[in-house]
Formats: structure tokens, sequence, C-alpha cells
């Protein structure tokens, strides 16, 4: 029995595993609880979002939300007293706020947090397609990762829970940084975060990493290069 697969906010979704075109080659599916606290969901949702710059350079791509709407959401959430959008700190007291007025709160938000559930669902799959991600095991949080990245610069950050499934921990994206570079910034993170020979790439090529050949053999090295 699947522990988390009756959680609202369970998806298993196909991703590619291999070379070729999307019908004929190897795919795998990743099973994900889209943030098992509603708190963290809230918190994330209200820090990247509802983030106006982040939203327009990269989550309108990904949304038919018109962002007159999610500046509408973050009026109201200073009508409310929500110090994320008083004094704009930079992570969202979500955790810490108190039920009274994380309730007031959820009638603000909880149609914007639909959109950015639907927004990380997408850019999962377009990365998914591409293909570009990767597993590995965490140093910092003792436990197996998975991150993807779509062809825009939004990262999907997940950890493994148990029973095959992963919870996400973030969906962000960068407000400065193109694709390019945030393809390389991810990569490099990856290889210091993780486990000595823990990483799995899913595709080398795609993560920006080039191939040469030494010795007559065909080998991988990561290309320094603003690629």
């Amino acid at each position: 029995m699947e522990m988390y697969k009756d959680h609202p906010r369970y998806r298993k979704i196909v991703l590619i595993n291999g070379n070729g075109n999307y019908h004929n080659q190897d795919k795998r599916s990743i099973k994900l609880v889209f943030y098992i606290s509603d708190k963290k969901l809230r918190c994330h949702t209200v820090k990247h979002f509802m983030n106006p710059k982040e939203f327009k350079k990269n989550w309108k791509n990904y949304t038919p939300i018109d962002q007159d709407v999610v500046r509408k959401s973050i009026d109201n959430l200073k009508h409310i007293g929500c110090e994320r959008n008083i004094n704009w700190v930079r992570t969202p007291p979500c955790n810490k706020c108190p039920s009274l007025k994380f309730s007031k709160c959820t009638d603000y938000v909880s149609d914007i947090e639909e959109h950015y559930l639907k927004a990380s669902l997408k850019n999962i799959i377009s990365g998914g397609a591409i293909p570009r991600f990767a597993d590995f095991y965490s140093n910092w949080f003792k436990a197996d990762m998975f991150v993807l990245m779509s062809d825009r610069p939004i990262i999907i950050k997940a950890v493994y829970l148990e029973d095959g499934t992963y919870n996400l921990m973030t969906c962000y994206s960068h407000v400065i940084k193109d694709s390019i570079e945030m393809r390389r910034d991810i990569r490099e993170k990856v290889l210091i975060e993780a486990r000595k020979d823990s990483i799995c790439w899913c595709k080398k090529n795609k993560w920006g990493f080039k191939p040469y050949i030494q010795e007559g053999k065909f080998k991988q090295f990561l290309d320094k290069s603003n690629s």
C-alpha cells in the first residue's frame, strides 16, 4: 500500500529516461506530494509565485492567471497584516502564522496556490520531457533527492520520503539569471551537495556536460563555459 497516495496533492508523473523521441524511448515515473505541509505550500506560493518580478519573468509562461490578480492578492495580504507583504521579509512567516490569520490568508491565496501547483506540474512535465533531471544522495539532508529544470530558469527540488514517494520541497525561479546560468548553478550545487558517485544525471548533455575523446574512450566533462 502506498502511504501517500491519498494525499490531496499526490501526483504520479511520467518522465523520459533515455534517448530518441518521446514514444520510443524508456520512461520512468516519479511519485510526488506537492508539499506535505499546507503552510509550506503557502510559504512557497507567497515567496515565489506572488513575487511580482519572479511572476513576470517566468511564472506567467506557465499559467493563465493575470498578474493583476496576483497583485490584488498581495494587497489583500497587506490588509490582514502579513509580514511578508508589509516589510517584504525574504521568507514568508507562514510556518509561524497563527491559525486565525492563516485562515484569513486562505481566503485570498487558495486560488493562487492552485495556479502555483499547476504551473509547478507543467514545469515538471516540461523538464521531464527534455529530459533534464537528476537523482542523488544529499549529504546535507541525509536523504535521496530529485532535482529538475525545464527550459525556463525554474527549479524543482524534492526529497525522498518512503514507499517510492518524494516530497516537493521547492519550485522557484530566478529574476536575473537566465536558463543557461541557472543550469550551470544547479549542476554545480548538486556536485557540491551530493555524496560521491551517487549522482545519476538525465541527460548529461541537457545539463551542459560536453563529450570529448581521450585515449580512444568517450568521456564526459563539466563544461565551465557559459553553455
